[in-house]
């Protein structure tokens, strides 16, 4: 298994590490920036795949892209009772609000200390420093957290010029060169 050799590359060099699973991100995103509430599920879902390694499996959906394993885990987070899920009115609309329980920021506190303190492997290749992990969702999070769909599909699009295109990964270059080709046509109406 490809994770066997990287955990034993890191132990000969006296590197803790941990692998993350989608219950571990969520609470993590949860916990950055104050601790302040995600808006909306999508929230979770383009903050992570934003990520420069996203960490969890997504595909991408008509209007935003998604991880199952995700979805579950933040399902299983608030029937746990970590995870508060409310409803709440802004700008006239209702928007789905998630935010740590007492119990949840006890466990997310445990899991930051040890992310301090060792390096999380990601993906198949990619070993990283917790602290720059935590740095990279608590920016991510202030830049996505309550975006909204419409916003964040901008944002995703936006990036596909840039040299960090992360559709890249998930689109064969000619059907990028089409969704290029489809956003520079229409970008006005995404603005």
């Amino acid at each position: 298994m490809i994770e066997d050799w990287k955990g034993e590359v890191l132990k000969e060099m006296d590197i803790s590490w941990i692998r993350l699973n989608a219950r571990d991100w969520a609470l993590l995103l949860l916990y950055t920036d104050g601790q302040k509430p995600i808006k909306g599920e999508e929230s979770f879902h383009v903050t992570l795949f934003m990520m420069r390694s996203p960490p969890l499996s997504f595909k991408p959906l008509l209007l935003s892209v998604f991880s199952p394993e995700l979805h579950e885990a933040i399902k299983g987070l608030v029937d746990e009772g970590l995870v508060k899920r409310d409803y709440v009115y802004e700008r006239g609309k209702l928007v789905e609000v998630y935010a740590l329980s007492s119990r949840g920021v006890q466990e997310a506190s445990r899991l930051m200390e040890k992310l301090r303190n060792s390096w999380v492997l990601i993906g198949d290749l990619v070993a990283r420093e917790g602290s720059k992990v935590i740095s990279e969702v608590e920016a991510l999070k202030k830049t996505y957290n309550g975006r909204g769909v419409v916003t964040c599909l901008k944002l995703m699009l936006d990036k596909l010029d840039s040299p960090d295109n992360i559709l890249d990964a998930w689109f064969e270059p000619s059907e990028i060169e089409y969704l290029k080709k489809l956003y520079r046509a229409y970008r006005r109406e995404f603005s």
